[in-house]
C-alpha cells in the first residue's frame, strides 16, 4: 500500500522510501532523516536506512559458516571471529586477547581496575584515573554523605537533585510522557527504556553470541558470561560472582546480616530491594507495573514481563543457537544447553560422566588406589 509525503502529497511504495525522499527535500535542521514510525532522527540515509531494520526484522547479511544472519555488515565481520579464532584486541596487562575492544575493556575494568583506576574513594569504594578526579568526586558526592534524607521510606542521598527525582516514586509525580502511548514516568531514564518496548529497539548487541539489549550495563554485565570472568571472590566459601553488590550480598548469607528494616512492622531484610517491594506490596498495595494486556498489577517490571510471556505472548525469545529449538525464559535455555549440548567425559572405570574434562581426571584418581 502507497505511503503519502504529508509536505508534497507525492506517493512512495515504502516507508522507508518516504522518509529518504523526506530527508532530501524536506530537510530540517541537522538531522534531517526522521523514521516515520517512531521518533528517531538521523544524520544519513545509511543510519536510517540500518535503524528501520530493527522495526522490519531485516537481516541481510548472512555468516557462509552457520547461516546466523545480521542486521549490519559490522555485526558479520565481528561475528567471523568466531569462526576463524582472531582474537585481535589483547590486553597489556595479562595477554589474554579479545575478538572485539568492548570485551576488552570489560575485562581491563572488572579484572584489572586496581591497575586501570589506581585511586579509590575510602567511602563509597568508587575508582579513578587520577587523584585530580577522585577529589573532585569526594567533594560532590561526599560533602555531607548523603545527608538528603526520604521522609517516607528513609533512603539517602547525596544530592537535593537525587532526593526530588526519588520523590516522585511516593509522589505519583509522573512528568515524563511516553510518545506512544498514555504511560507516564517519574524519570526521564524509565520513560526512554519504555519506549523501546514499542520500537522494538535494543541498540547494544553482544558480539559474540549477537543478543541486544535495551541498557548498555546490561550487556556488559552479559559479557562476563562469555568471557567467564568472576572477579569477585567470597572470603567465606569458594563462591564468585560478578558483580560486587551481588557478591556482598551473598555474604550476608553467612553473616545473618540483616541491615534494612521495615519502619512499620520492623521486618529486617538482608536487601534494600526486598525491603522497598515488602513496603510498596505489603503496606501500601501499591502496585505500579501494569500488564498491557489485562489488568494485572505488579510490584516490579520482572514479575510483569514473566506474567506477559506466560499469558499473553506467543513469542519465544531465547533461542538456542545449536539445535534452534526456542525458549520462554533464559533459564529453560540455560537448562536445555546444559542437559542437550554439553559434551559428557565418560569414565572407563565406573561409567560416571562430567560436563568438564578437568572434573573426569580430578575423578580418575579416585580410581588409583583401587
Amino acid at each position: 500500500m502507497p505511503v503519502k509525503c504529508e509536505v508534497c502529497s507525492q506517493d512512495y511504495d515504502t516507508p522507508i522510501a518516504l522518509s529518504l525522499h523526506i530527508g532530501v527535500h524536506h530537510a530540517v535542521g541537522d538531522r534531517p532523516f526522521k523514521c516515520i514510525v517512531c521518533p528517531k532522527t538521523y544524520k544519513s540515509k545509511p543510519g536510517l536506512e540500518v535503524h528501520y531494520r530493527l522495526h522490519t526484522g531485516e537481516r541481510k547479511f548472512k555468516c557462509d559458516v552457520c547461516n546466523m544472519t545480521f542486521m549490519e555488515a559490522v555485526v558479520l565481520k565481528r561475528h567471523m571471529m568466531v569462526h576463524t579464532g582472531e582474537r585481535p584486541y589483547e590486553c597489556c596487562m595479562c595477554d589474554k586477547k579479545f575478538t572485539n575492544s568492548g570485551n576488552l575493556r570489560s575485562h581491563v575494568s572488572s579484572v584489572h581496575v586496581e591497575i586501570e583506576k589506581p585511586f579509590e574513594c575510602t567511602v563509597c569504594n568508587m575508582r579513578s584515573t587520577s587523584e585530580h578526579f577522585l577529589q573532585e568526586h569526594i567533594a560532590i558526592v561526599h560533602n555531607n554523605e548523603k545527608s538528603f534524607e526520604c521522609t517516607v521510606c528513609h533512603k539517602r542521598f547525596g544530592r537535593p537533585t537525587a532526593l526530588s527525582a526519588h520523590m516522585r516514586y511516593h509522589t505519583g509525580e509522573r512528568p515524563y510522557k511516553c510518545s506512544f502511548c498514555p504511560k507516564e514516568f517519574p524519570d526521564s531514564r524509565d520513560k526512554i527504556k519504555h519506549e523501546r518496548s514499542h520500537t522494538g529497539e535494543r541498540p547494544y548487541e553482544c558480539t559474540v553470541c549477537h543478543k541486544r539489549f535495551t541498557q548498555v550495563g546490561a550487556l556488559k554485565m552479559h559479557l562476563l558470561i562469555h568471557t567467564g570472568e568472576r572477579p569477585f571472590k567470597c572470603h567465606m566459601c569458594p563462591r564468585s560472582f560478578t558483580q560486587k553488590s551481588v557478591m556482598q550480598e551473598h555474604v550476608r548469607t553467612h553473616t545473618g546480616e540483616k541491615p534494612f528494616e521495615c519502619t512499620v512492622c520492623k521486618m529486617r531484610f538482608a536487601r534494600n530491594f526486598t525491603l522497598r517491594c515488602h513496603l510498596m506490596f505489603i503496606h501500601t498495595g501499591h502496585k505500579p507495573v501494569s500488564c498491557p494486556s489485562c489488568s494485572e498489577s505488579f510490584v516490579t517490571n520482572s514479575n510483569m514481563r514473566n506474567h506477559y510471556r506466560a499469558h499473553h505472548s506467543k513469542v519465544k525469545p531465547y533461542e538456542c543457537t545449536l539445535c534452534h529449538k526456542k525458549f520462554l525464559y533464559s533459564c529453560d535455555l540455560k537448562n536445555h544447553i546444559r542437559r542437550m549440548h554439553t559434551q559428557l567425559f565418560k569414565c572407563t572405570e565406573c561409567l560416571k560422566q562430567f560436563s568438564k574434562a578437568e572434573n573426569l581426571m580430578s575423578h580418575l584418581y579416585s580410581h588409583l588406589g583401587q
